[in-house]
């Protein structure tokens, strides 16, 4: 049985979680995590997050340490429960996003900002 910590700048959201399986977004793809997984530090990237039970969450980039004896701590820069997604207001978001690309001239810098908030819309999109 795994024993899952997440943490993000917020606090500690979840404490000594037991699980059977962890799929979490990493930089270089899905990973999931079963016991007697090897160790290892890991970066994520932007994605749902579930684990045994039926509570997901959009994780924004992170690190995630496999520890001995099966001990999983997932630090996060930001973390959304699935639960508080509203939908109407994620596609008002991507018809926005999609304006701007489309009609605003953007610096280098607004442009990776519109792209990274795009990014985080489709992440909320896929655990939806």
């Amino acid at each position: 049985m795994l024993n899952i910590d997440l943490v993000s700048p917020e606090g500690q959201l979840i404490e000594a979680r037991q699980a059977q399986y962890l799929r979490i977004p990493s930089a270089r793809g899905e990973l999931t995590v079963l016991p007697g997984h090897r160790q290892g530090l890991f970066l994520l990237g932007k994605g749902v997050m579930e684990f045994g039970d039926s509570k997901k969450y959009v994780i924004y980039k992170g690190l995630l340490e496999i520890a001995p004896e099966d001990k999983i701590n997932v630090v996060a820069e930001r973390v959304k429960d699935i639960a508080a997604i509203d939908k109407k207001e994620l596609d008002a978001r991507l018809k926005s996003i999609e304006q701007r690309l489309l009609t605003e001239t953007l610096s280098d810098q607004d442009y990776r900002a519109v792209i990274d908030e795009y990014t985080d819309s489709i992440a909320e999109l896929s655990a939806i």
